[in-house]
């Protein structure tokens, strides 16, 4: 994480192919990492699925704005 950062917050949603639709922020995951993190596993994803996930940084100035959306399909 960059300089002054003191959290990571990440967010990551599923597609569903079935409705063509992501999850709704209530149904997202989100999870607060310390800055030191370097990756995060998450169990039981769908395979075939795609999944998306954005970051968020912490500093004594507040939370940033969240990142772009990063994506893949799981194998």
């Amino acid at each position: 994480a960059p300089s002054g950062v003191t959290d990571v917050r990440l967010e990551l949603a599923e597609y569903h192919p079935s409705t063509k639709a992501w999850d709704n922020p209530q149904k997202e995951t989100w999870r607060d990492l310390s800055p030191r993190t370097t990756s995060a596993k998450y169990g039981k994803l769908t395979a075939g699925h795609k999944y998306r996930v954005r970051v968020w940084f912490h500093t004594a100035a507040g939370w940033s704005s969240h990142s772009g959306w990063q994506s893949a399909t799981v194998r």
